[in-house]
């Protein structure tokens, strides 16, 4: 059973190491380390030691995930590795400053086609079911790969 403890520390302290240093090795050692401490546990105590060895195992990857997680970002190895907040960029879409323009219909849109905009195509999802080719739309929101539209009231007012 010695062995056995042997090899969990072992596992443990790889664990905890590969959170503060990224790269998978020692966390693959810890897996085998875990895994050979389960398979002695097996041998030496049967199927109850080796499932108590198993659970532990699970407990302590779960601890250094919660260390990951929540403990890294704030220790001074982890404000340096991780990026800041502040030095994220913004996830708006770029597309979004074309919300309230008026665009034509390419292709039909079904409920998703082309649309032109200023000499550029754009990927469009018309939220009002359907677009008719080179129907008037107007921009209503956009995300990271198509704009929303809908038909343009002002102009089939006219």
């Amino acid at each position: 059973m010695t062995l056995v403890f042997i090899l969990m520390a072992a596992g443990a302290v790889m664990l905890f190491l590969e959170v503060v240093l990224p790269g998978g090795v020692l966390g693959l050692f810890a897996g085998l380390a875990f895994t050979a401490a389960t398979g002695f546990a097996w041998s030496e105590g049967g199927f109850g030691a080796a499932l108590i060895t198993a659970l532990i195992s699970c407990v302590l990857g779960l601890a250094a995930l919660i260390a990951w997680a929540y403990v890294l970002p704030k220790t001074s190895i982890g404000k340096k590795m991780l990026p800041k907040a502040d030095k994220v960029e913004s996830a708006d879409s770029p597309l979004k400053k074309h919300i309230g323009k008026t665009c034509v219909a390419r292709t039909e849109l079904t409920p998703t086609g082309k649309v032109a905009l200023g000499g550029e195509i754009y990927d469009a999802r018309c939220i009002s079911a359907s677009a008719s080719k080179d129907e008037a739309l107007i921009i209503v929101d956009a995300d990271f790969y198509e704009l929303k539209v809908k038909p343009n009231s002002r102009m089939m007012d006219l």
